[in-house]
């Protein structure tokens, strides 16, 4: 990998974390799953826009961090639930889908 992807993966994992400590600034109420849109959303827009490397690290890095804000008990790890398993791998998912989709778009335009 070269300096733009590991920039651009560094730069994704800032996005999440300022995602979260705006989730954290905001009062958000911890045990709600409708919390996990806005983790979703970046992992859309980095895929989209950074390609599927950057998102595939924003979302490995949206698992953790959700884990320690958002799952009950707040501010600690848990195990996780199958729900918060099938959010992890939901993540991963569209970062491929997405990432894979806009590199093959670069490549049929050029």
């Amino acid at each position: 990998m070269g300096f733009k992807t590991w920039f651009l993966s560094a730069l994704g994992v800032l996005v999440i974390l300022a995602v979260a400590a705006a989730l954290y600034a905001l009062g958000v109420a911890p045990g709600h799953l409708a919390v996990s849109a806005p983790f979703l959303l970046v992992v859309v827009f980095i895929a989209a826009v950074w390609g599927r490397g950057a998102a595939v690290v924003a979302a490995l890095t949206s698992a953790p961090v959700f884990n320690y804000l958002i799952v009950p008990p707040p501010y600690s790890f848990s195990t996780p639930t199958p729900d918060e398993g099938f959010f992890v791998i939901s993540l991963l998912a569209v970062a491929l889908i997405v990432g894979s989709w806009k590199e093959r778009t670069l490549r049929v335009e050029y």
